[in-house]
């Protein structure tokens, strides 16, 4: 095991490299993580309850995130390191025992249910950067026995916070170089595309996507994050643009967005390729805006159809079409009038979708949608 003081100089070593070589962010936090004397080191971004698109950690799996995050580790109404962590000042470090004490440790589910069975039940952490919105956090967790972490060991994790936010705002001016080339490209080639970085914030738009997005009758920026004009909107584009961020798809996912006039577009959400170096300033996938000039679900082509709904519910024609209509809201009366057929047809289509989508109510339909990945 390496000393403290061996663990900072492997720290400064990698953290001059990882802007421009993948795997140095990796090797500076396993450093770091020595240096302080503690289990796990992580860096994530936030930016906002749930949202976690950026992650890198020395011990904890992708499952044990997806765990943490179902439990409510990232909202800050459920976890207090996160509420305070939200209105913490860039380069302030906290530790959790000025947040909370043994007993509301003992008492909060999410000590209960991941930091105590992962044996990390004591953090330290620093904002590195934040747009207001936005945040990317340094931090480290200690075990039980290690217990929180020590006055020398705090100090060197200060210092090397400052190494760290050095490195990472160098990483994002290199970033922001691309961006502007990446938009470049985008208007020479004349398409409506928006690139997200790996916080999920738009960060280059072509002219053609400016004037939609300005427009806002189908997509809005909401403090740098791409959205709709409804809340099932916006949960099925998030999730989406989170599924590519991940690079849980490597092709294109495709949205029907519907407008202020009712009135859709095709969406097509694609993950670019991973710069395996970048800690989320980067473009990580891109959103591109087709119009449809058709007015229902009813007007589309099967292949269309089918490029909007996850292809296990296996949905005839007619079905897809209604199940589209429930996702954006429509009640059985206004899909039957548009259909020109009796209640009674409708709603008996409407079991059909809920027993092969497995759910029973048009809300889980909409849930559920807004979860899975479009299809192709």
């Amino acid at each position: 095991m390496q000393s403290p003081d061996t663990s900072v100089r492997s720290a400064h070593q990698h953290l001059a490299m990882a802007p421009f070589e993948s795997g140095y962010w990796m090797e500076a936090l396993r450093a770091l993580t020595s240096a302080t004397g503690s289990r796990v080191g992580e860096m994530m971004g936030w930016n906002g309850p749930n949202q976690v698109p950026f992650e890198l950690t020395t011990e904890l799996s992708p499952d044990d995130v997806r765990r943490w995050l179902e439990i409510g580790g990232a909202d800050p109404e459920k976890n207090p390191i996160i509420k305070a962590g939200a209105s913490l000042p860039v380069m302030r470090d906290i530790a959790d025992p000025e947040i909370m004490d043994e007993e509301e440790r003992l008492r909060n589910p999410v000590w209960g249910e991941f930091y105590n069975p992962a044996d990390v039940p004591h953090i330290c952490f620093t904002p590195l950067w934040s747009d207001g919105y936005t945040q990317l956090m340094l931090c480290v967790f200690s075990s039980a026995k290690q217990g929180p972490i020590q006055a020398t060991n705090r100090r060197r994790f200060r210092a090397l916070a400052k190494r760290w936010r050095a490195a990472a705002m160098f990483s994002r001016s290199i970033k922001a170089e691309g961006l502007l080339v990446l938009r470049g490209a985008l208007d020479a080639i004349s398409i409506a595309a928006i690139a997200v970085d790996g916080f999920g914030r738009a960060v280059a738009l072509s002219a053609r996507a400016e004037t939609a997005v300005r427009a806002g009758h189908h997509l809005r920026l909401r403090n740098g994050i791409l959205g709709t004009c409804s809340a099932v909107g916006d949960a099925m584009l998030h999730g989406a643009i989170r599924r590519a961020l991940l690079s849980q798809y490597s092709a294109p996912q495709v949205l029907l967005v519907e407008g202020k006039d009712r009135l859709p577009i095709h969406v097509k959400i694609a993950p670019l390729p991973n710069d395996r170096n970048d800690i989320g300033f980067g473009a990580r996938a891109l959103v591109t805006i087709e119009d449809l000039p058709v007015k229902s679900a009813f007007a589309f082509s099967q292949e269309q159809l089918a490029r909007t709904l996850p292809p296990e519910w296996d949905l005839t024609r007619a079905e897809a079409a209604v199940a589209t209509e429930l996702i954006r809201g429509a009640r059985a009366e206004q899909i039957s009038r548009a259909r020109g057929v009796s209640i009674t047809t409708t709603r008996s289509q409407i079991k059909i979708i809920y027993a092969k989508a497995g759910v029973t109510s048009q809300p889980q339909l909409m849930a559920l949608a807004a979860r899975m990945r479009p299809a192709q």
